[in-house]
C-alpha cells in the first residue's frame, strides 16, 4: 500500500511497502544533481496543467533528463539535417527546417512555424482572398 506525503514544497514523496522514499529532498540530491533544467521551473511548468497537484521528487527529475534529451536530439538533428549545411551554428532555420521535414518533429509544426517574409504572407493572403472569391 502506498503512503503520500506532501512535505510542504508542493513536492509529495511515497512509500511503497518497505522501500519508503526519504521526505528530505537532499536525500536524492546526488541522483537528481545531473539534470540541467532547473527543477523548481519544470515543477511549475507540470503544475501548471489542470488536475495536478502534487509531483514526486522522482517524476519531476525524470521530466527534466527527459526534456533534456529531447532538446539535446533536437539540436543535434537540426545540426545534421538543418538544410543550410552549417553543423557548427544552431539556427531558428535549422530548427523550423527540421520540424518542416521530419516526421518524428512535426508535431511541433504550430510552435517553430518555417519563417516567411511579410510580403510572402501578403501574396498568400491574396490568393486566398482570391480563392475564397472564386468559391462565393
Amino acid at each position: 500500500m502506498a503512503a503520500l506525503t506532501d512535505v510542504g514544497d508542493g513536492v509529495c514523496y511515497y512509500g511503497i511497502g518497505s522501500c519508503t522514499a526519504s521526505a528530505n529532498p537532499d536525500d536524492h540530491s546526488e541522483s537528481h544533481k545531473s539534470a540541467l533544467l532547473p527543477l523548481s521551473r519544470v515543477k511549475l511548468i507540470m503544475k501548471s496543467s489542470p488536475g495536478v497537484s502534487c509531483i514526486g521528487l522522482d517524476a519531476l527529475y525524470v521530466m527534466a533528463k527527459s526534456t533534456e534529451m529531447f532538446v539535446q536530439s533536437m539540436a543535434q538533428h537540426s545540426l545534421l539535417e538543418g538544410g543550410n549545411g552549417d553543423v557548427e551554428n544552431l539556427s531558428y532555420r535549422n530548427l523550423a527546417h527540421l520540424v518542416q521535414h521530419n516526421k518524428s518533429f512535426q508535431f511541433l509544426a504550430d510552435v517553430v512555424p518555417r519563417k516567411i517574409l511579410a510580403s510572402e504572407y501578403m501574396e498568400m493572403m491574396e490568393q486566398e482572398k482570391r480563392m475564397l472569391d472564386e468559391e462565393g
